[in-house]
């Protein structure tokens, strides 16, 4: 519906005319939503203007003495007859196209309308060249807040970019994270959806898919809308659109059968009874949004319950017109002198005209001359003699509109319903002032461009599915059906929300007349203190007053306009709840569940009263809106390459991290000797590892030891009598003791003493050993091989040998104990989440020295065995010797690259079994046989 608001001048009064451009572009709901060309809710927009100026001319205090009129035209949403219209509103031709009675030198005051923002701001940018003010009551885009592009626009409805935020708060409020949008790509759809993107971002939420429809409507880009709708993972839905496109919207997705989803609604659909039809239930289950402030216009559903058809269709300005009352006051004959003087005329005679309207009508009466004027009272023969008709004419000029029909407004003596409409020659009629006040609803037309139906008879078509011309298929309208037996969204005043807008905007105009025509002389706000004058006004005087008109509204609101042209930013939530027990047609009752004022103080803009709120399904519970799942505890989010921020993965935290917090943007590190727990959400201290008693190697090998300890006891009692090679078997014993050092818990002191202790140990061993070999060959070069006499030369000379081989090693693990610095080390690198206490800070040359030492010394021991093993002695003793140090070499050769792999405990338990394998092989293979001797063969 688009309304446009003229204020013109004449004599002591103010004549408004009104063009309520009304849209047609709409739909049927008696059945279900099939699209026709007519919307009777935005034609209740239209008359609701119309009840108003009835209103105010009856108003005792406001505006008194002055009355108003309306002129309505249809601008079918078309940008190419809104910009006609405003051209010709503002230049010369005005007069001539909508009424001849107007002069073309009265200037037009104020515009009221229209409802598309598109629309309005191609008409400001015309109006605004003469100062014109203009008032929407439906255009909120927040584009037409720019008072450098828009200066003389103000509307009686909430910028979008308070709605945006109101909306982006309600995501908030109910907690949705992942949100999908979509508007039609014009300035109202761009603006809102930019805002509401940036807000609903700002507050936390991201944007699944931003829609743009085109704004001529495309079939196909609704179809790939409802597609992606359908396979969206978002669960709310904000639909930023006008009416006529959610109807076609709905349809799509009533055919993808898109159901389950949260729907946002703005203030153009959320109270539509189109889409709330029992035809969409199943995809309109779960609805909230904004709504316009409800109001109770006290006696307006009477006054549409009065309207009906007449019997004469208005298509233009040639056709047959019924005339409306005004004030008593018109009928003065100054007023009509006054009308003659001061409108166009035109130098001829209008006896001719005056003289064929009476004969045709045979009317008949008397003449009351007045100066400069007649004023005619007549009696036509089919009214009733009460009805005066005031015919002013001049003397020797005739305006346009020769005739002026104007019943008198107590309709008491008045016409009836059953008194057929009063008709002017096509040459002489031209209406100047319509209105309803004391005339007979069935009287009521609503003048349209030449093109259009009436729309009252196409309104009784629709309601009550008939029609005026017989056309077998529907039955025929009579005109004396009642609206008060169908529902229609004509009469259904239970959500004046827009109408309210509308019902406003033209008081706001009337309050800025009101405050003009009360300044004072010499206390007025222009130049000298002066005031405008009525018949002197400028639209940039009523732009003066408009910017600063403040009244209380019908619902006790203050209602005035801030710098930009808008009112208080003041909204109902509306939540879609359907009674399924109680009401079997699923009718949607929209429930005020909460509100929002822009005005409000922090904490109280928004208003949810989320008892009260009912989704699908009869469910009281909010379902979550996301893309992903929360990152728990113990896991970091890892946004996914190409897909709003809000889609992410969520990657666990690696060992020796964590994350406390859900959704956590990075893992952090847990202190020294902390380690992450199982769940990575918090850090535990690290265990210790080493070779402790309780570990079930280390008592095993510890077994080994002390049975080896056992063994050498053993083989010493046993021998005591053969007397064996007692520095052998001490330092064997010497080697099963080295091994427990290396159990448990190191400290300062085991570090320093266990590996240059089973070196030394080993050490002394293997230099026995070669003190054996060396006397074996010695006592074989004293039975007569005098080639091995140089490698024997006296028992003296071997013991001072492998003394001496014993002590160079002594003295080397001797300086490695008292200069190796070997301490122990927490060491938390070789496995993640242990502490591994070793001991470490020697230098390698220490051990790698020992070890060269004791490898050569066991070479040399080989190598004189080679020589030795094929003599002949007693207990076989030169090849038990010679396979324990092939035995000794073998366990050598695993060792070195055992212990140089491992690391921590492995390492001290590679050692121990080192240590052990070359005892055990040199008391298995030196003294074990020998013990069988002793104890099996004693002779």
């Amino acid at each position: 519906m688009d309304v446009i608001v003229r204020i013109y001048i004449v004599n002591t009064f103010i004549q408004l005319i009104l063009e309520l451009f009304y849209g047609v572009t709409t739909y049927d709901t008696s059945k279900e939503i099939a699209p026709i060309s007519f919307n009777a809710r935005r034609l209740r927009w239209a008359v609701s203007v119309v009840f108003a100026l009835d209103e105010i001319n009856q108003h005792p205090t406001l505006l008194p003495n002055m009355t108003l009129g309306y002129v309505i035209f249809n601008s079918c949403f078309g940008m190419s007859r809104v910009e006609d219209a405003m051209l010709r509103f503002l230049g010369p031709p005005v007069a001539n196209e909508v009424n001849d009675a107007v002069d073309e030198k009265c200037p037009i005051s104020a515009v009221l309308g229209s409802s598309g923002s598109t629309l309005s701001s191609a008409m400001n940018q015309l109006l605004a060249l003469q100062s014109v003010p203009q008032v929407s009551y439906l255009s909120s885009c927040e584009c037409l807040s720019d008072k450098h592009r828009f200066p003389t626009f103000f509307r009686t409805i909430p910028s979008d970019a308070y709605q945006s935020v109101a909306l982006a708060d309600i995501v908030k409020y109910f907690g949705w994270l992942y949100i999908g949008a979509t508007a039609v790509d014009d300035d109202y759809g761009r603006g809102g959806i930019s805002r509401f993107v940036l807000e609903a971002e700002g507050r936390g939420a991201c944007i699944a898919f931003r829609n743009m429809l085109p704004a001529i409507q495309q079939p196909r880009a609704f179809e790939a809308l409802a597609t992606l709708i359908a396979e969206t993972k978002a669960k709310v839905i904000l639909l930023y659109l006008s009416e006529p496109d959610m109807v076609k919207l709905a349809e799509e997705l009533r055919k993808q059968n898109v159901t389950e989803m949260f729907w946002i609604a703005n203030t153009a659909w959320v109270t539509s009874p189109l889409i709330s039809s029992t035809h969409y239930r199943h995809i309109f289950g779960s609805v909230v949004g904004l709504a316009l402030p409800r109001a109770t216009i006290s006696g307006l559903r009477d006054f549409l319950l009065k309207i009906k058809p007449g019997n004469t269709k208005w298509s233009d300005r040639r056709s047959p017109v019924k005339m409306g009352n005004l004030n008593r006051n018109i009928l003065n004959p100054q007023n009509c002198r006054y009308f003659c003087h001061n409108h166009s005329i035109e130098q001829r005679s209008n006896q001719t005209y005056l003289n064929h309207f009476i004969k045709s009508h045979n009317w008949h009466g008397r003449y009351l001359d007045q100066p400069g004027c007649k004023m005619n009272t007549t009696y036509p023969n089919n009214f009733k003699p009460a009805i005066q008709q005031c015919i002013c004419t001049c003397t020797n000029y005739s305006i346009k509109s020769n005739f002026y029909l104007i019943p008198e407004r107590n309709n008491s003596m008045g016409i009836t319903e059953n008194d057929p409409p009063m008709e002017l020659p096509e040459n002489i009629a031209r209406p100047l002032i319509k209105n309803f006040a004391g005339y007979p609803p069935d009287k009521f037309h609503i003048p349209q461009r030449r093109d259009q139906k009436d729309v009252i008879r196409e309104l009784w078509e629709v309601t009550f599915n008939c029609s005026w011309v017989t056309d077998g298929t529907r039955t025929q309208c009579t005109g004396e059906e009642d609206l008060q037996d169908v529902y229609s969204p004509f009469t259904d005043v239970a959500q004046l929300r827009v109408t309210y807008s509308t019902y406003m905007a033209i008081y706001a105009v009337v309050h800025a007349l009101h405050d003009l025509q009360a300044c004072r002389p010499m206390h007025g706000p222009f130049s000298n203190a002066s005031c405008a004058t009525i018949k002197s006004l400028q639209p940039w005087q009523v732009l003066y007053y408009l910017r600063k008109v403040n009244f209380q509204s019908i619902l006790g609101e203050a209602m005035s306009f801030d710098q930009n042209g808008d009112p208080p930013a003041v909204f109902q939530l509306i939540n879609w709840q359907r009674n399924e027990e109680d009401d079997v047609n699923g009718v949607v009752h929209f429930k005020k569940v909460g509100g929002y004022n822009s005005g409000a103080s922090p904490g109280h803009v928004l208003q949810v009263d989320a008892d009260h709120i009912v989704w699908a399904g009869g469910k009281r519970k909010v379902e979550e809106s996301i893309c992903s799942k929360p990152c728990t505890t113990g896991t970091r989010l890892v946004a996914i390459k190409g897909r709003p921020f809000c889609c992410f993965d969520c990657i666990p935290c690696t060992g020796g991290e964590f994350a406390n917090d859900t959704n956590s943007q990075e893992c952090y590190k847990c202190p020294l000797f902390f380690w992450s727990n199982d769940l990575r959400d918090s850090c535990v201290p690290m265990p210790e590892e080493f070779l402790s008693f309780s570990d079930p190697l280390a008592i095993a090998l510890l077994v080994l030891a002390a049975l080896g300890m056992l063994l050498t006891l053993t083989v010493t009692l046993v021998l005591f009598r053969a007397r064996p090679p007692h520095l052998l078997l001490l330092a064997l014993a010497a080697c099963f003791a080295s091994c427990v050092p290396f159990v448990g818990r190191p400290t300062q002191l085991s570090c320093q003493l266990r590996e240059p202790l089973a070196c030394i140990c080993l050490t002394v061993a293997i230099a026995s050993e070669l003190f054996l070999v060396m006397e074996v060959l010695q006592v074989k070069s004293g039975e007569g091989h005098p080639a091995d006499m140089e490698m024997g030369q006296s028992k003296h000379v071997i013991h001072i040998l492998s003394g001496t081989a014993g002590i160079i090693q002594v003295v080397l693990c001797l300086f490695w104990i008292l200069k190796g610095s070997s301490s122990v080390v927490e060491n938390t690198r070789i496995r993640p989440g242990a502490i591994i206490v070793t001991c470490t800070g020697t230098s390698p040359a220490w051990p790698i020295s020992a070890l060269i030492y004791l490898g050569i010394l066991t070479g040399i021991c080989y190598i004189l065995t080679l020589k030795a093993r094929k003599l002949k002695m007693a207990f076989n003793l030169p090849k038990f010797i010679n396979f324990s140090m092939t035995i000794c070499f073998m366990v050598a050769l695993a060792f070195l690259p055992a212990y140089s792999s491992t690391q921590g405990s492995f390492q001290d338990v590679t050692e121990m079994f080192a240590v052990l394998a070359t005892a055990y092989t040199l008391l298995g293979c030196l003294f074990v046989p020998k013990c069988y001797v002793v104890i099996f063969k004693v002779h």
